[in-house]
């Protein structure tokens, strides 16, 4: 095999080297696939009659609108104003930051208006697509995020039919398994997908979360319904051996135990004995044994762009052995020099229009109290005497209890979209209504695209969307899987 030059990778380091930003636009997919091209043809010579890659790159960087750079470094179309691209470049070659600033006529777009829902469809179809087996695919929110990143969901599985039926409403060609997932082996995944032989890319899947959540009562793996299924992802890595692994899981996991023993009322996950912790350890061993370099980060979701403090744990894993990293936030709080401010629930509904899905209901003894919290309230808002009576035993409980009768605010991020917005303890009521949050407007602040369908009854609806990851969020986290794997075919090549 020819040996590519330095000069040749490092001219494409600069010129597609894969950001961290939470968008796309339609120059950034054609700088990649310029870039994509290139490699496919170092050491070879273009088609007699064709041009190279580097031509074809040439021909792009003096043909198509002119471009300019937001103070994000985001590659802005100046015939696409509407929705500019927020797919952040940290390196770019510096003869098209030339071509854009000598452009005639071109302008840069407010940096706040930002696409937060794209089509379902627009998935980065111009890139090399690489292979993703999903398991544990709920509401496909994870899926969702991956396609935008330049994955291709080539197999899908859970065994809830309300999310069977949303994957194939939504992915009519997607083989779609819906059995219980401890009958699945790699060759039906192989056989369904029709990989063959194929490399797999990346699994990704989000087992249930209940056995752990320190807001139940922590069964772990006592719960044999679903309380194991987090070692079935394992088995499953064990078996495809895909290149690199994502999953999901909520905080609690970081404090799960392999048994359960009676824990002190209000815990929420303290410290009490060595059982603390045990089941993240046991899946850290097994994950390891079988090979991957792996590590894990609690991540909030406001911190990449969604319009919500969701707070979860995110472990990926590499076959080769690759240090892990994670991709940098794009958000906080406080607005920086590199850092836009946390996006609000005002951004989310912006544009909504006509909502006609389901809505769930307060009961009047539920409304009665809830009437009298402002925007940005909750219990701690009524009169003591109220508290009281509204909340019962839970008044005494240790904690913050900040969900008990809470009002959203539109200048600030919804906390967690949970899977019933009617519940008194988790209540999600909307900021100048008296009414929880309709599915569409929960699908809007975990970033779904809008022409997303959610099947079943409401209340399947909610849970679908109350437990997916964020598209926003897993495409982040999908493009810094994809550059790290890119990063090891380009030693592979080079090497």
């Amino acid at each position: 095999m020819r040996r590519i030059p330095r000069h040749h990778t490092k001219h494409l380091g600069r010129l597609c080297r894969p950001p961290t930003g939470t968008g796309s636009g339609a120059d950034v997919r054609t700088i990649t696939r310029v870039a994509a091209d290139h490699r496919r043809n170092l050491g070879r010579s273009p088609p007699k009659g064709k041009s190279s890659a580097g031509a074809r790159g040439q021909e792009h960087l003096t043909d198509t609108a002119p471009v300019l750079y937001n103070r994000r470094m985001a590659l802005i179309p100046a015939t696409t104003r509407a929705k500019p691209a927020t797919h952040y470049a940290r390196r770019v070659d510096s003869r098209q930051m030339a071509a854009a600033l000598s452009a005639p006529h071109a302008t840069v777009a407010p940096p706040d208006e930002v696409d937060l829902y794209p089509k379902a469809g627009a998935a980065l179809n111009a890139m090399e697509r690489m292979t993703c087996v999903s398991v544990f695919s709920g509401g496909m929110g994870l899926d969702l995020g991956l396609e935008q990143a330049g994955f291709s969901v080539r197999f899908a599985a859970d065994n809830m039919p309300a999310a069977v039926e949303t994957a194939r409403i939504n992915r009519p060609g997607l083989p779609v398994y819906g059995e219980d997932i401890r009958s699945l082996t790699a060759s039906q995944v192989r056989e369904l997908a029709q990989l063959d032989d194929r490399e797999i890319d990346l699994l990704a899947g989000g087992p249930p979360c209940q056995s752990f959540s320190t807001a139940g009562k922590r069964l772990g793996l006592d719960d044999d319904a679903i309380g194991p299924l987090v070692f079935e992802f394992v088995r499953l890595v064990d078996e495809l051996r895909p290149r690199a692994f994502l999953m999901e899981n909520v905080k609690g996991l970081t404090s799960a135990s392999v048994k359960w023993r009676q824990l002190p009322y209000n815990n929420n996950g303290k410290i009490v004995d060595q059982w603390h912790g045990s089941l993240l350890r046991e899946l850290i061993d097994r994950l390891k044994a079988i090979g991957y370099s792996l590590a894990l980060r609690e991540i909030n979701s406001a911190d990449y762009g969604v319009p919500q403090t969701r707070v979860r744990i995110f472990i990926i894993g590499y076959r080769d052995g690759t240090n892990v990293t994670f991709p940098d936030p794009t958000h906080a709080r406080d607005e920086g020099l590199f850092l836009e401010s946390w996006r609000t629930i005002k951004d989310a509904l912006s544009g909504l229009g006509d909502d006609d899905s389901h809505c769930a209901k307060f009961s009047e003894r539920k409304l009665r109290y809830l009437r009298m919290v402002p925007p940005g309230g909750n219990w701690r808002d009524l009169p003591e005497s109220i508290q009281q009576e509204s909340m019962g035993r839970a008044f005494y409980a240790k904690g913050g209890r900040s969900g008990f009768w809470r009002r959203l605010s539109f200048d600030e991020p919804a906390p967690t979209i949970l899977t019933e917005p009617q519940n008194a303890s988790t209540a999600l009521c909307h900021p100048t209504l008296d009414r929880p949050l309709t599915v569409r407007e929960c699908a809007r602040i975990q970033t779904f695209p809008d022409d997303w369908t959610f099947c079943g009854r409401g209340s399947d609806q909610y849970r679908l969307i109350g437990n997916a990851v964020p598209p926003l969020l897993a495409k982040s986290l999908g493009l810094h899987i994809r550059q790290v794997i890119e990063r090891q075919d380009a030693r592979a090549i080079a090497s």
